[in-house]
Formats: C-alpha cells, sequence, structure tokens
C-alpha cells in the first residue's frame, strides 16, 4: 500500500498476524486502521506518515512497536500502550503532533531511548519508577503515575481510564478526580 493516498480506512481480518513493515507509510487520507487481535508485532514504519489516522487500539497480544511505527502521524491524541508490549522502537511517535497522552500498562517495556520516541508536549503516564518514568526523567517531560482505581481527567478534558489512582508530576494539571 506504500504511498496509496486515496485509502481512508483499512480493516484487517482476524486471521492476519503480521503485517509488513511500511505497509501503509504515507498513506494521507487513511483516518481509521482496524488491527487483527492475533497481531503480534506493529513494524518499523507501518503507519509512517499517516497524517490523517486520529487513532488506535494497539491489540493486547503485540508485543513490540517498531522503530517509526506511527511517526509522521499528526492526528492521534492519545495512545495506550498494553501490558503485552515488551519494547517501543526508536522515534515510534515522532511527530505525532496532535498526541496529548501516552499510557503505558506494562512497566518493564523497553522503550528506545532517542529525545523524540515521543513528542516533547505528550504527558506520558505509567508506573512509578518504570521505563516509562525514566525515559520521561531524562527527557524532563510530563509524567502522570497510574495508580490502579480512578477515572480521571487529564488536562484539555482528555480522560484516561485508570484503575486506581493519578499522581502527577512534572507539571501535570489534573482538573478533576473521581473515585
Amino acid at each position: 500500500f506504500f504511498f496509496f493516498l486515496k485509502i481512508e480506512y483499512v480493516i484487517i481480518p482476524e486471521t492476519v498476524t503480521s503485517i509488513g513493515k511500511e505497509a501503509f507509510a504515507d498513506c494521507s487520507a487513511l483516518e481509521i486502521a482496524d488491527l487483527p487481535d492475533g497481531l503480534t508485532q506493529i513494524e518499523n514504519g507501518l503507519f509512517y506518515n499517516c497524517k490523517k489516522l486520529a487513532g488506535i487500539m494497539i491489540p493486547e497480544n503485540v508485543k513490540s512497536i517498531g522503530k517509526n511505527a506511527f511517526a509522521g502521524c499528526s492526528s492521534i491524541a492519545e495512545v495506550s500502550v498494553p501490558k503485552s508490549v515488551s519494547k517501543i522502537g526508536e522515534r515510534a511517535f515522532q511527530g505525532c503532533s496532535s498526541m496529548e497522552a501516552i499510557m503505558l500498562w506494562n512497566p518493564k517495556t523497553e522503550i528506545v531511548h532517542h529525545k523524540e520516541t515521543f513528542p516533547e508536549k505528550t504527558i506520558i503516564a505509567g508506573y512509578m519508577n518504570s521505563t516509562a518514568y525514566k525515559y520521561a526523567a531524562s527527557y524532563g517531560r510530563s509524567f502522570a503515575v497510574i495508580d490502579d482505581d480512578a477515572i480521571t481527567e487529564i488536562k484539555n478534558n482528555l480522560t484516561a481510564a485508570i484503575s486506581g489512582g493519578l499522581y502527577v508530576e512534572t507539571g501535570v494539571t489534573v482538573s478533576e478526580f473521581r473515585k
């Protein structure tokens, strides 16, 4: 599909377990991509420069997110990375200029250190002393600590469903806290 500019949505059948690297790169009209639950890896550059891709549900079986997988996807507002993900590649979310928050549910997810793996203004949410916390601290990024049982509104009505509480660090504004 490389450079297939007019595709607006793609629904990948559940029988698909792998998708080649850069398969949807530069699909500038792509807004929706429904990934199958059996997918185990998001390859390098899979959605590179898909500027209209507004949201993505990363399936629970994905173990790694490749280098530049979502780089340049400037319409993505938030991402939830499931516990199954053990590695996030260099610059995986670089240039996701609308991304307000990314939640990392695995405290041991390896994040390839590069200052542009996540956008600078993105709030990184994870567990205290996790790899996400260490990444945020290394690059002076805003970090929200997941603590297992609340629903909290974070900055500009961005809602994050968290099964605990939320403690805030490095300048994150919490507008409302509910149990």
